[in-house]
């Protein structure tokens, strides 16, 4: 290895080309040793009497690039999250609409099931809409619907249905996208 000015010189690694290495490295001084141009083995190590800054190409690039690509990010997530959080707001509505279905559903059945073995009792169309209130456990009992026919009286092998009908809504940050009742019937043979 020689040397230049005190500094060491070596031709660069990897295949590069001399001169594209020396371009992006103008201030590193440069010599000619057997016809092949060497240069010195680090870009920070340029000659003492030389006033050039130090070129840091590297550096500063991915600096920037890093810099960029955070603030990317934070644009890509301010613009990604409204619609994300719609989205959840809406799975969180639907669920909630669904267990008041599952509710609406089983106060059918339930009130069916009592119709049918209720053909003695003389107030049998009361007992079903208190049995169908009562067994649904989050529901708004007074904005329940209950509909039996036909009335009383009731003869053994005779069909009776069962209607329950409870209002939902499905509003998202206060805008209501959907409202309506939901309705579930259930026929009962009495015993």
């Amino acid at each position: 290895m020689s040397t230049v000015h005190g500094t060491p010189v070596f031709r660069p690694a990897g295949g590069e080309s001399p001169e594209r290495w020396m371009s992006e490295y103008p201030s590193v001084p440069d010599a000619e040793v057997d016809g092949l141009v060497q240069v010195a083995a680090h870009p920070l190590m340029a000659h003492p009497s030389s006033t050039a800054e130090p070129y840091r190409p590297r550096r500063d690039r991915l600096r920037t690039r890093r810099d960029r690509s955070r603030g990317q990010a934070l644009v890509e997530f301010v613009l990604v999250l409204p619609p994300l959080l719609l989205v959840l707001l809406g799975i969180i509505q639907f669920g909630l609409v669904f267990a008041d279905w599952i509710q609406v559903t089983n106060a059918t059945r339930d009130g069916a099931r009592k119709a049918a073995v209720s053909r003695y009792n003389a107030s049998g169309v009361s007992a079903v809409t208190t049995t169908a209130k009562n067994s649904t456990w989050s529901l708004n009992k007074s904005a329940m619907t209950v509909t039996v026919s036909p009335a009383q009286p009731w003869t053994a092998g005779q069909t009776v249905t069962v209607t329950v009908k409870y209002p939902f809504s499905i509003n998202i940050l206060g805008v209501v996208v959907k409202s309506g009742n939901l309705t579930s019937s259930e026929t009962s043979r009495i015993e």
